[in-house]
């Protein structure tokens, strides 16, 4: 039995080459539930507790993050003061972004200011308005703090 409901595509662009990523949307025949699953998210590398290197950082996030294709944002990023939106590396959403708020990646939570949040989630509006004229409906912004979060 086949519990494959569809198939969404995802497109980003990384170091200048579109790549397509497909993610498959199963449903539990037992469960009726419903998940989401990109096989190259396996390729994704595991984040360490100490490392030198953060492709948010500041130093690396215009060279490590992956741009929208130009159809969907000119740019490729949303960036608003010191925060920007980019695709989501391993999608499971044929439209996933990712925002990160500040420049200082590695900042304690209780020294976020509130121009940086409000910046963080005026870039996050953006980017759910283009993605609304694209004919998504349904938005989702989850908050990740430091690199354990986003394992």
């Amino acid at each position: 039995m086949n519990n494959i409901k569809s198939l969404e595509f995802s497109k980003i662009i990384k170091d200048n080459i579109e790549i397509s990523q497909e993610i498959e949307i199963r449903i539990d025949p037992l469960t009726n539930i419903i998940s989401r699953i990109n096989m190259e998210r396996l390729k994704r590398p595991k984040q360490k507790r100490i490392s030198d290197y953060c492709p948010f950082c500041p130093q690396n996030i215009e060279i490590a993050t992956p741009k929208f294709p130009k159809e969907i944002i000119k740019e490729g990023r949303i960036k608003i003061g010191k925060a920007i939106v980019f695709p989501n590396m391993y999608p499971l959403a044929s439209l996933h972004g990712v925002c990160v708020f500040t420049k200082e990646h590695k900042v304690n939570i209780n020294e976020i200011n509130e121009d940086e949040i409000f910046d963080g989630l005026k870039c996050s509006i953006e980017f759910f308005n283009i993605s609304r004229k694209l004919g998504y409906l349904y938005h989702f912004i989850g908050w990740n703090h430091l690199p354990e979060a986003g394992a």
